[in-house]
């Protein structure tokens, strides 16, 4: 059994090889080292955050009054929209077409703010000291910062978005 410390983001390395086999299978030959190396660093870094959120949780405090269940259901939630920005930077690696990129970005960009805010809010309802809190939303600054430079990797193309949203 894997002890929580060995991985403690709970979330698997960025493996070069395994999107290369994928680009092989596809016979695509996908050149954009900047925005891999950009999307490696980010998936990185949201690796650093899962692990400050594990860390944070195993502090999460009781209060009379509270269910346990709702507690449970908090962390929950919050890991729930975390593992999300994970599996889509993860994908976004491999989106062909800018509209694709972009819509992994803003769903990355939507879950990245609501684990911000859902952990400042355990905070704020006494869950979680506000110390252990500054840690992991000072990961989530830097996974803001990195965020903006993979951003500015992605290539607009002719493919049309059919919504009109990514134009």
């Amino acid at each position: 059994m894997e002890n929580i410390w060995d991985n403690p983001s709970n979330l698997p390395e960025w493996d070069d090889e395994r999107f290369r086999r994928i680009e092989e299978e596809d016979g695509l030959t996908w050149n954009d080292n900047a925005g891999r190396e950009a999307c490696k660093a980010l998936y990185n870094q949201w690796r650093e955050v899962m692990a400050g959120l594990n860390g944070l949780f195993s502090y999460v405090r009781e209060h009379t009054g509270t269910s346990e269940e709702f507690l449970h259901s908090q962390k929950n939630m919050i890991f729930d929209e975390a593992r999300q920005v994970a599996v889509k930077v993860r994908s976004a690696d491999t989106a062909g077409f800018y509209v694709l990129k972009m819509e992994y970005a803003a769903v990355i960009r939507k879950s990245a703010q609501f684990v911000s805010s859902q952990v400042l809010a355990m905070a704020d309802m006494g869950f979680i000291d506000s110390g252990h809190t500054a840690v992991v939303r000072a990961d989530i600054d830097s996974f803001r910062l990195l965020f903006r430079k993979w951003v500015r990797t992605f290539e607009k193309d002719d493919y049309e978005d059919e919504w009109g949203f990514f134009v």
